[in-house]
């Protein structure tokens, strides 16, 4: 038994015994018991007085009514009939402690509406200051803990403010973003782009040209939160840093900001010595899909890394598939398995006619998330002559590509076989016609030809010795 249902148990044990208590006390409380009957007393023999008048009866005093006790409602809580019902009146009966509707207030009539021609009343404009209000006691602590000695302390309320994000701290915070600590002034960042007060740029301005590089990063990421386009000239400033995570952070900004404007900037950080940086260029002019991108994307094909190539091709993918589709067919064929994963996905959602054969020869390779990419993408293609190049895949040792395989032949088949080589395997073959077998022609018996008769060599004439020449004498 677990530890809960014990605790259970022990919890039903404790009411039942309870029970049981308060029913024992209800029954052993004593009833009251009515007065005894009072009886006259007879008159004494042998007095001298004769029958006297009847006196006149003392009113007794009633017997006073016990006072209910809790051991009677519990007594009433536990008898087999239940609790009393409450009558009710009936329809026709006044409810109790309600008047008549004769002599009741007569009601006020409703207020009427303002017709259109009257003006409206005038709102405060939308980045007005706040009025001043009382400040509860316990917010004016944390903002006088803000401002103490310890600069643990200061860093505490300041972040207690970002947590809470009441507009009685704006004041205090931002006082605290010219704090000696960069820890603290990191902190009241933070907590400024929580509040989300536009009145807040001006001061968050002149934090970019900070010394302490963490302090330049949390202001670059204190007002991409804001989502204002006035920020974008200050970002772009810091775009050209010399420090490559701020020049990543400003780039991570503008892309969450969305700008066209800033394609160029974006378009220039691609030739950036830092990979992360180029990395994150990339990612950010993928989702405006640009048809400027093209020609300088397709070079960077040819980088040495694998995970920004991946990224060039989640960038050039969104130009179009006219244009993308041949070099999706080229980047099959590249060393990196992260290369060909990405390539293959673009393919099976593209679709058409040349992603066919690069698709089929991808569920060959050796990286089964290779496999099964591309398992994925002939599903999506609707060609169904590939079947029969998916059913060998329901014996692949990895499960992802088994997966991936059966669900795309369900896909393409519109049936639900079991995940199975041999029921799909089965079902093709039903499917494909047989082609009827030629009946054998019977062989016309070959001619007898005549015997060849070896013709006779020809005779050659003997070869006469040639004379040997005579040597003249010495």
């Amino acid at each position: 038994m677990t530890y809960r249902a014990r605790c259970i148990l022990c919890v039903v044990l404790a009411l039942a015994l309870s029970w049981l208590a308060l029913r024992d006390v209800a029954l052993a409380a004593p009833t009251p018991q009515p007065a005894p009957p009072t009886t006259k007393k007879p008159a004494k023999a042998g007095s001298k007085k004769g029958p006297q008048p009847e006196a006149k009866k003392k009113r007794q005093p009633e017997p006073k009514k016990a006072a209910k006790s809790t051991n009677d409602a519990v007594r009433k809580l536990l008898s087999p009939s239940g609790p009393t019902p409450v009558k009710r009146p009936t329809d026709g009966a006044l409810r109790p402690n309600r008047a008549p509707k004769s002599e009741r207030p007569i009601s006020r009539p409703k207020a009427k509406r303002p017709s259109p021609n009257t003006p409206r009343p005038t709102l405060p404009p939308r980045n007005a200051a706040p009025k001043k209000t009382k400040i509860p006691p316990e917010r004016a602590r944390v903002i006088a803990l803000s401002d103490s000695f310890e600069w643990r302390t200061r860093l505490s309320a300041v972040r207690r403010m970002g947590k809470e994000q009441h507009a009685e701290y704006y004041d205090a915070l931002i006082a605290r973003l010219k704090d000696d600590v960069w820890d603290v002034r990191e902190e009241a960042e933070k907590s400024v782009a929580r509040l989300s007060d536009i009145r807040a740029l001006p001061h968050l301005y002149p934090l970019l040209d900070d010394k302490e590089l963490r302090v330049v990063r949390a202001t670059i990421g204190a007002l991409a939160f804001f989502g204002d386009k006035r920020v974008v000239p200050y970002l772009l400033k810091a775009l050209k840093h010399a420090d490559p995570s701020v020049r990543l952070a400003s780039v991570e900004a503008l892309a969450r900001l969305g700008d066209r404007k800033t394609l160029d900037a974006l378009i220039g950080r691609l030739a950036d010595p830092i990979a992360r940086v180029r990395l994150a260029a990339l990612r950010a002019l993928g989702r405006f899909g640009s048809p400027r991108l093209f020609s300088r994307l397709v070079p960077m094909l040819q980088d040495r890394d694998p995970q920004l190539r991946a990224a060039v091709i989640d960038a050039i993918a969104e130009i179009g598939k006219a244009k993308v589709q041949p070099m999706l067919v080229r980047a099959m064929t590249d060393k990196s398995a992260v290369v060909r994963r990405r390539a293959a996905f673009y393919l099976g959602k593209f679709g058409g006619w040349p992603a066919v054969e690069p698709l089929v020869a991808a569920l060959k390779d050796s990286d089964p998330l290779v496999r099964e990419m591309a398992a994925w993408g002939l599903g999506w293609l609707q060609k169904g002559h590939v079947l029969r190049f998916l059913v060998p895949l329901l014996d692949d040792p990895v499960l992802g590509v088994r997966l991936s395989a059966h669900n795309a032949l369900r896909q393409l088949s519109g049936k639900s076989l079991p995940p199975k080589r041999s029921a799909w395997q089965a079902w093709l073959d039903s499917r494909t016609p047989k082609k009827p077998t030629p009946k054998p022609v019977p062989e016309a018996p070959a001619p007898k030809l005549a015997p060849k008769t070896p013709k006779p060599a020809p005779k050659l004439a003997p070869k006469t010795p040639k004379p040997a020449p005579k040597l003249a004498p010495k």
